[in-house]
């Protein structure tokens, strides 16, 4: 999955780059501790804000399929928590933990040219764990230009893999270094595939 996912990034970012809303100050981590984000051309968001704790609340928001999910994590990449929210609420019968097996301290930052692979435990509402195999590749990236903003940009490719189950799945992130947090470009999975995100604004959000 990873040569497959990495084989649309060209095409992908050509058309992300040559975004160019309406000139706007750009974002900063002051921002995104009040909260940002990101609308793509498919009508899609996802709001991203850094708690007091730093970690990163990543809300998606998908158009066509009336749904949200909140994902809680480091650099919004290294999620450890993952919860459905209805009517704004999180619906405590989706909530997912996810543990890592090495400290939080050892998950590198975001670099071009790091791979780190590492194992995790999934854990259900009913108490049923699963384990995962967590890999992440960061590549570089061209500069991503949005609402009238260069940010620069790290491709990061998330792989996640379930040893007992004959399933995996491929993500690409741009992970935007300015702003700490990174949003979804495209997934791939064994039995599924999306298209993919265009972002075209990037903004401080009202929650």
């Amino acid at each position: 999955m990873f040569n497959t996912i990495t084989c649309a990034v060209g095409a992908a970012l050509a058309m992300a780059v040559g975004v160019n809303g309406a000139a706007a100050a750009c974002l900063n981590e002051e921002d995104m501790r009040r909260g940002i984000i990101v609308t793509f051309e498919n009508q899609s968001s996802v709001a991203m804000r850094r708690t007091q704790t730093g970690l990163v609340e990543v809300t998606e928001s998908y158009a066509a399929e009336d749904l949200t999910i909140k994902f809680t994590g480091q650099h919004g990449l290294y999620f450890t928590e993952e919860v459905t929210l209805r009517a704004a609420q999180p619906e405590d019968a989706s909530r997912l933990e996810i543990v890592f097996d090495e400290a939080s301290s050892a998950l590198p930052a975001p670099a071009v040219g790091t791979f780190w692979s590492g194992n995790t435990t999934n854990i259900f509402p009913d108490g049923v764990k699963r384990s995962e195999l967590y890999d992440v590749f960061f590549l570089d990236a061209p500069v991503t230009r949005i609402s009238g903003c260069d940010y620069e940009t790290i491709h990061a490719v998330v792989e996640y893999r379930w040893p007992n189950d004959d399933y995996g799945a491929s993500l690409l992130y741009a992970y935007l270094p300015a702003l700490d947090t990174a949003y979804i470009l495209s997934s791939s999975s064994s039995i599924a595939e999306t298209g993919m995100n265009i972002p075209v604004a990037i903004e401080p959000a009202t929650f």
